[in-house]
């Protein structure tokens, strides 16, 4: 791959010897003196200041959820009580897990992206082998799938030996379905 070009300077109009930009009109500059020389002559700051123009992105348009089933309206679900305010403003509490507010709640029953991955069947198979899993197991397998380090405790969970000093990449969708399947049936 080429080295990027330096674009010349558009003050004194060295070639390749624009390094340094005007945070205003990204107008290319070499030196002090020359932007000097180019905020006394002009810069847009004095004028009326235009942005660049953004670079045009191709419009993706969100793709409706294929679901026909009926869906409930917000009004009509039972929402639990609105938690107490104090729990966010106690500085002793703050580190722990809190319910959910109500638009924090309404939220994430209007989400698309997450109706989207609740209906995605790879994702049922992978909750449907997570409540299979005996309660010992499931908190190293959800951090196995989070790609968490494992717990520093006796019996739980170990990586082979193989897997250890891997790279902390996450594991393919084939192996988590594979060390979940060794895990219900209670190989490992």
């Amino acid at each position: 791959m080429a080295p990027a070009r330096i674009p010349p300077c558009k003050v004194c109009s060295k070639k390749d010897a624009g390094k340094y930009r005007c945070p205003v009109d990204h107008v290319d500059y070499c030196s002090v003196a020359c932007f000097k020389q180019h905020k006394a002559s002009g810069c847009s700051s004095e004028n009326e200041y235009e942005p660049p123009p953004l670079p045009l992105l191709p419009v993706v348009a969100d793709e409706p959820v294929d679901d026909e089933r009926p869906t409930k309206r917000l009004k009509d679900l039972h929402w639990p009580a609105e938690p107490n305010p104090a729990l966010w403003e106690d500085p002793l509490q703050r580190d722990d897990v809190k319910p959910l507010r109500g638009f924090e709640l309404e939220a994430v029953a209007t989400s698309p992206e997450l109706r989207a991955l609740l209906a995605s069947p790879a994702f049922q198979t992978t909750l449907t082998r997570l409540t299979a899993l005996p309660p010992s197991a499931r908190e190293p397998s959800l951090r196995l799938l989070l790609g968490l380090p494992p717990l520093p405790a006796g019996d739980l969970y170990r990586p082979e030996p193989s897997h250890r000093f891997s790279s902390s990449a996450p594991l393919s969708s084939s192996d988590l379905n594979a060390e979940l399947e060794l895990r219900v049936d209670g190989r490992k």
